[in-house]
């Protein structure tokens, strides 16, 4: 988001910077010492800077909750509202999600006053732009038939459930001679940034991630998703294969159902169908 923010930001004379765990305080104080327009920021490192007196939100005028949604499935709606208390009472606060229940119309009650709604693009990832496959067997034979498949057919993301999985199934497709890149949360940011450079510049064929990946990132040509693991959340499957058929182009999404997860995909067909 920094990154397309600072050429439009340059026109009118804007600066720009971003504010996330994982990298060097210092960087980043000195960046908030010279002074700065906008701050993109994650909310744990945030309330860190605002903690240490580094940065002070009282004179915030306007805030963004990107992926709200998606921040309230992570835990960080306390965060959030413990950021919102801190900036000025009269901000404009904008939130954009894919959905507004539960936790968001929590925010939306507390600290927006008749709230205008506007809907962006379709309203559903296209169930039509793309060819869906599952496909049923043992947990045994997944990684052979993901490694056959990737041959095939070219750059793929494939995902896990877990931080686990996604280093397990990174090395045995490393062991069938594929160059893949694996992204996940227990990585540090310069770890996930390396891993993505690799990926869309074309160093690596395959994105093995878990679903830290499976929103906010657009990969130009992709041609393939693979569900390594079915998601625990039938919704969650619409967002992983988002990823491919976009901008008017065809993808196609396959899924390894084991005999265990059949009862998540009789969650993900009704979401298809409800879609379709």
């Amino acid at each position: 988001i920094c990154q397309v923010l600072k050429p439009l930001a340059r026109q009118v004379k804007l600066g720009v910077m971003s504010i996330y765990g994982g990298v060097s305080y210092g960087k980043q104080r000195s960046g908030l010492q010279k002074g700065v327009d906008i701050v993109v920021a994650t909310p744990g490192r945030l309330i860190d800077l605002m903690e240490n007196e580094t940065i002070k939100l009282d004179d915030v005028g306007a805030v963004v909750l990107d992926e709200a949604d998606r921040m309230a499935d992570m835990g960080f709606i306390d965060p959030v509202c413990h950021i919102l208390d801190n900036c000025a009472k009269d901000r404009q606060t904008i939130l954009f999600s894919a959905t507004l229940d539960d936790d968001v119309s929590r925010l939306v009650k507390k600290y927006q006053n008749n709230p205008v709604k506007v809907n962006v693009g379709p309203k559903e990832i296209s169930m039509e732009s793309m060819k869906h496959f599952f496909w049923l067997m043992p947990n045994t034979r997944k990684s052979k038939l993901t490694s056959d498949a990737i041959k095939k057919g070219g750059r793929s993301m494939i995902f896990c459930r877990t931080r686990r999985g996604v280093d397990r199934v990174g090395k045995e497709l490393r062991d069938e001679n594929l160059s893949v890149a694996v992204i996940h949360g227990g990585l540090s940011q310069n770890q996930r940034d390396r891993a993505m450079q690799q990926f869309i510049y074309g160093d690596c064929i395959a994105l093995v991630a878990t679903d830290v990946a499976a929103r906010g990132i657009d990969i130009v040509d992709l041609e393939y998703v693979v569900n390594y693991e079915l998601p625990y959340v039938a919704e969650d499957y619409i967002h992983r294969i988002g990823r491919t058929g976009r901008a008017g182009k065809t993808g196609l999404a396959l899924s390894l159902v084991a005999p265990n997860e059949e009862w998540l995909l009789t969650a993900i067909e009704k979401v298809i169908d409800d879609r379709l």
